[in-house]
């Protein structure tokens, strides 16, 4: 075993620092471009299981006190990279957060699968609609690998699985689970490209996203701000009343994070859009001047044609129950939860094989999403 290549941290400016003092995740994801980016592991335990899962860790930032503590085994697996050490104080000012177990790693991104290679050979796989807080988006990874699934698929405007918190939240089963992006044409960011495709440079909505799945900052000791997301009302799914009490998952943001929006043809809100003559929707530009796309939603034939059923979360008069037996009878199955803000589009649920909903008793008319997704996937995840 090599000697640690270990590092006094004296200044802060220190080039080699930079990716650690980043408050933007987008900076990291675009850190190498065009080529994939980095991202941010903390925790020894999540740092273990990237470093299972193939990803190259690049340096380290140890808490002193703890360097010949819980991380030295991680320190043991990493070789001669750098290990940058510093006071837990000093860690603060760098990071801008407090770090959980002292330590993080900033570590290389791999280029995405196609969305064809991910499914191969998946009987279950979780599908991500717009789900744009980075809380919610590690929890479903968490309750999808634990759950029996085998993949997770999002749309471009999901929250990255690899920002920070939300590694930290899935508790590194985002390195366990295969998962990739639909191939769904992403608006036209700088360096934008077809999400699945496995070139590197990837770019997407989730990277810069809406007010309803912004980081609030929150300033730590010290007046340094950071990213922190945490949960609010605009992260509970909001469920409607059926016959019997059923209740699905669906969402409205509060006032403080409704985006604008205007009526489809299906008389659902979508955000920035507006519909064509056909019903479809076709592109307005936003105040930034990027273009944002609300496509049909094709997935779902993509979907279809690799032999999966498709199971909309969302309530409709033809709603089956969650525990319907057709459904656990499905050799493959795709399950389809919506974004925080609207729920699934209108057009994805008309092309799903069913409409699923979740029982709920006492008045109770509501979810998080990722609750919601811990009792499909315990449910579904299962075969007769």
């Amino acid at each position: 075993m090599c000697k640690p290549n270990i590092i006094e941290v004296n200044d802060l400016d220190l080039e080699e620092l930079r990716p650690y003092l980043c408050r933007s995740e987008v900076q990291l994801l675009r850190y190498y471009e065009p080529a994939p980016g980095i991202f941010l592991a903390e925790s020894p335990r999540v740092i273990g299981r990237a470093l299972d899962a193939g990803y190259e860790p690049l340096s380290l930032l140890v808490e002193r006190s703890l360097i010949e503590g819980q991380t030295k085994e991680i320190i043991g697996r990493c070789g001669d990279i750098p290990i940058y050490v510093a006071d837990r104080e000093v860690l603060l000012q760098i990071t801008g957060f407090g770090m959980t177990q002292g330590v993080l790693c900033a570590m290389r991104r791999h280029a995405l699968p196609p969305v064809e290679k991910v499914c191969r050979g998946a009987a279950r796989v979780a599908v991500l609609e717009d789900v744009v807080n980075p809380t919610n988006v590690g929890a479903i990874f968490r309750c999808a690998a634990a759950l029996n699934f085998d993949a997770v698929l999002l749309t471009p405007a999901c929250c990255d699985p690899l920002y920070r918190r939300s590694v930290r939240v899935s508790m590194g089963t985002v390195f366990q689970i295969p998962w990739t992006y639909l191939d769904v044409t992403e608006p036209n960011c700088a360096g934008g490209l077809k999400i699945g495709s496995p070139a590197g440079g990837m770019s997407h909505p989730g990277a810069e996203s809406d007010n309803a799945g912004k980081m609030k900052t929150v300033p730590p000791a010290g007046g340094m701000g950071h990213p922190e997301a945490e949960p609010d009302n605009a992260e509970k799914m909001k469920t409607g009343p059926a016959t019997g009490g059923m209740s699905h998952p669906g969402a409205e943001p509060d006032n403080a994070e409704k985006m604008k929006t205007v009526p489809s043809a299906g008389g659902m809100s979508h955000p920035e859009a507006e519909p064509d003559h056909e019903g479809k929707m076709k592109t307005v530009s936003s105040a930034e001047g990027m273009s944002h796309l609300e496509t049909e939603s094709d997935y779902v034939g993509q979907l279809k044609r690799m032999g999966f059923a498709t199971a909309a979360m969302a309530l409709r008069e033809d709603s089956c129950s969650v525990d319907d037996p057709r459904l656990m009878k499905e050799e493959r199955l795709a399950v389809i939860l919506g974004t925080e803000g609207e729920g699934l589009r209108d057009s994805t649920i008309n092309a799903c094989d069913y409409t699923v909903m979740i029982p709920m008793t006492h008045g109770v008319d509501s979810l998080n999403v990722a609750a919601a997704s811990a009792i499909a996937f315990w449910q579904l995840g299962r075969r007769i």
